[in-house]
Formats: structure tokens, sequence, C-alpha cells
């Protein structure tokens, strides 16, 4: 489960957030990432706070550091 796409810095809810553009045109693969991705709660993983199945994106929490700082 995943698809792939462009992320880029965006704001949700008044927050900074990462937003993945997805390349996916099957609807049921997204349905399944956004519904799996929103099922998954651990301190190690990224949260998903939304996203459209029409418009092809997915909100999620941004980190504001890359695994190289």
């Amino acid at each position: 489960v995943g698809s792939s796409g462009s992320v880029r810095k965006g704001i949700y809810s008044n927050k900074n957030v990462a937003i993945k553009i997805t390349h996916e045109t099957d609807i049921h693969l997204l349905r399944n990432e956004l519904t799996m991705l929103t099922l998954l709660n651990h301190p190690h993983l990224i949260n998903v706070l939304g996203g459209s199945l029409i418009s092809n994106f997915i909100v999620l929490r941004l980190c504001e550091q890359s695994l190289y700082d």
C-alpha cells in the first residue's frame, strides 16, 4: 500500500503540514492508502490529518527536520 507522488509544504487548520500529491489514478488504491495511514498510530510514524480522494492528496504532519539533521 502506498502511492508515489510529490510532497509540498502547506498550511492546514492554521498549522504547517506536508501535502502529498499522489500520482495514483485508481481511487480504490488511494482510499486504501488513506485508510491504512489513518489506522496507524505510533510515535515513530507520521499522522494523517486529512486528504481528498477527488483531488488525490494526503495531508500529513510536517517533520521540521530530516533524517540527516
